[in-house]
């Protein structure tokens, strides 16, 4: 399995057949993804104007894995999508999520693997975002917010 270091202790791979149990009960009760969804993103196409891409995130130390998040880079409007995370279960609501995402947007800032300008972050209504501070602005309504940002903006 190859793993990408993003710093503070987080990296990420993409999905494989050796995480399908570990997905399934990450996903056992979301009413928005399915395993299947995950699985189609799992082999991105990265020199495509268009692609999704799932990554699985972990601890770097001891590759405990933490949770999924699903994106689209949609290459013609210079944009990252991020349709969400799904922590697993058992590390729910003690902020592993949020810890992560703000990691990820600083990776995605400083590396901009895909050349994007544009961020995009879709989240339920309930999901705390403070943390992403006052930049962001947002394009739509509950009970699905999205938010955007230049990922230059990005200041976390």
């Amino acid at each position: 399995m190859s793993y990408t270091d993003i710093g503070e202790g987080y990296q990420y791979h993409l999905p494989t057949e050796e995480d399908q149990t570990w997905v399934e009960e990450c996903l056992a009760d979301n009413s928005y993804w399915t395993a299947d969804i995950i699985y189609n993103a799992s082999t991105p196409d990265e020199t495509s104007d268009n692609f999704k891409i799932s990554r699985i995130f972990s601890y770097s130390e001891t590759n405990q894995k933490l949770g999924i998040i699903l994106h689209q880079v949609i290459k013609p409007m210079s944009s990252l999508v991020n349709y969400g995370i799904v922590v697993h279960p058992s590390l729910r609501n003690k902020g592993v999520g949020h810890e992560f995402t703000k990691q990820l947007l600083r990776w995605d800032r400083d590396i901009n693997k895909w050349s994007v300008n544009n961020y995009y972050f879709l989240f339920e209504n309930s999901w705390d975002t403070t943390f992403l501070g006052d930049n962001w602005t947002t394009v739509t309504n509950p009970p699905l917010i999205c938010c955007s940002i230049k990922l230059s903006e990005v200041t976390l």
